[in-house]
């Protein structure tokens, strides 16, 4: 019985993984675009380099994604313009002074007529990172306009192990 129990637990544990082997991060918060709320529940965070620098890609969305999918910007796009996900894409990495920032962030969302993208808005508060997770708060101060009208903001507060 004991060994049943057991065998149960680990397979819902490795029902709850990825194939990469790591389980998604969590994510609480919203990202509303033109007057549309979406809860950004989920969070998958992958390993990058910026002018040589480390820095990491975080991938927060409304479903679960995959890995792959996360990572696949083709996939977020696709998703995104077909009202099947609400998703951003924020890399934080240090700036040269070794302070941790955001440095841009791709935005997949069916209202904003297509991918938009902003860069040096976003603020990055009480972050922590070691390498293999990463933890804090995003959020912009002031809601962002696009050119075609679009209105865009978000604060989310996320805790992520890093993809390997």
């Amino acid at each position: 019985m004991l060994v049943r129990r057991l065998v149960a637990v680990v397979a819902l544990a490795a029902g709850s993984m990825d194939t990469t082997g790591v389980a998604a991060g969590t994510a609480k918060g919203s990202m509303t675009v033109s007057g549309t709320a979406s809860a950004l529940t989920h969070v998958r965070a992958f390993p990058k380099k910026v002018f040589g620098r480390p820095a990491v890609l975080l991938v927060f969305s409304d479903v679960e994604l995959s890995a792959a999918d996360a990572a696949d910007d083709t996939k977020l796009s696709t998703l995104g313009n077909a009202g099947k996900l609400h998703a951003m894409g924020i890399l934080i990495g240090d700036d040269p002074n070794g302070k941790a920032v955001a440095i841009s962030n791709e935005i997949y969302d069916q209202g904003l007529h297509g991918r938009m993208s902003i860069g040096g808005e976003d603020m990055l508060e009480g972050h922590k990172g070691d390498g293999a997770s990463t933890s804090g708060r995003l959020y912009l101060k002031t809601p962002k306009k696009f050119e075609n009208g679009v209105i865009f903001t978000y604060d989310v507060t996320f805790n992520a192990p890093i993809e390997r």
